[in-house]
């Protein structure tokens, strides 16, 4: 069984209050191999800032224990995000980065070059368009309260567009996107592939191309099948809720769920409830819904059991990845 344990970080993407935060994954690429843990110093503006403690220890958002790429997630306000980092008693001042207000998954990647800090702000590890730049602090400003004066940043961004954890993926996503704003979920989540029962057999003459793994390198995608989520039982509505509009951006999603579940209603329609719960009456929606033409369908199931969880597999149609939320570890 693939199982990882991670911290969810939850911040809403459509209608997100003025002072809402959001989640942000940090990648730090060290001038060497022999330094003290770093510590991310992050401040919006007229805010104290906040220490971020990064780590290389293969726990999520870290993708490989000592591969050298350090890893950590902050949750900031919404805007300009002031960047320092502290190296034992050395901090370096790296300028000022932003983020459009419609990136979903942003991540901030750090590199030391001659002693300056290179901050870049990012979507899933592709600069450019996706996300604001950088801007290097004034001279004397001190944004963190550093003595003496800050080091400014004066290399340009980084243009390579591969992983900063040096894989063959994209930068990891360990943030969803969903309501709340406001809200601040600290999920213990665990997750398990359930194998597919289909046989596969003769499709269609072109084939989608696969997708990227949800958090990142070594985390499931929705193409990979069923997964399931281990959560407690109390925050498996707000789970559900933060999942259905996380993976509406991209997916259409079909979510079967006690009543008593309930979302506002979602702009460009791409989420649709399931009138029954059970695998056959999901899986009859999901065929219903599924068109290999069209942006695809994932399934989120709320609330349901280790019986029933492994009968989805087999009523799901081929190709139809999906989440199920349990409370309570399945052995696959």
């Amino acid at each position: 069984m693939v199982r990882t344990c991670t911290a969810l970080l939850c911040t809403a993407l459509v209608g997100r209050p003025a002072q809402a935060r959001v989640g942000v994954t940090i990648r730090l690429t060290p001038p060497d191999d022999d330094i003290p843990q770093p510590v991310v110093l992050l401040a919006s503006p007229g805010q104290d800032p906040q220490e971020v403690p990064l780590a290389d220890d293969g726990v999520p958002p870290d993708t490989v224990a000592g591969d050298g790429t350090w890893s950590g997630t902050a949750f900031v306000a919404d805007g300009e995000l002031s960047v320092g980092l502290k190296l034992g008693d050395t901090v370096l001042e790296g300028g000022t980065v932003s983020w459009t207000a419609d990136i979903a998954y942003r991540d901030l990647l750090l590199r030391v070059d001659d002693g300056a800090l290179v901050a870049e702000a990012t979507s899933a590890g592709q600069p450019g368009a996706f996300a604001g730049g950088i801007s290097p602090p004034a001279t004397g400003v001190d944004a963190f309260g550093t003595v003496g004066a800050p080091v400014a940043s004066t290399a340009a961004p980084a243009a390579a567009t591969a992983s900063v954890t040096g894989g063959d993926h994209l930068g990891a996503e360990v943030l969803l996107v969903g309501a709340g704003g406001l809200l601040v979920f600290g999920l213990a989540l665990g997750w398990a592939l359930l194998p597919s029962l289909h046989d596969g057999g003769s499709g269609p003459a072109f084939a989608r191309l696969p997708e990227p793994p949800l958090f990142g390198p070594g985390t499931p995608s929705m193409g990979d099948g069923l997964t399931v989520w281990i959560t407690p039982p109390d925050q498996h509505a707000d789970l559900a809720r933060l999942l259905c509009r996380t993976l509406a951006v991209d997916h259409r999603v079909l979510l079967a769920a006690p009543q008593t579940l309930d979302l506002p209603p979602q702009p460009g329609g791409r989420i649709f409830r399931a009138h029954g719960r059970n695998p056959e009456e999901v899986g009859d929606a999901a065929e219903q819904l599924d068109d290999p033409g069209c942006i695809p369908i994932v399934v989120v199931v709320a609330t349901t059991t280790e019986s029933l969880a492994r009968r989805f597999p087999r009523e799901l149609p081929p190709g139809v990845g999906g989440i199920l939320i349990v409370a309570t570890e399945i052995n696959t």
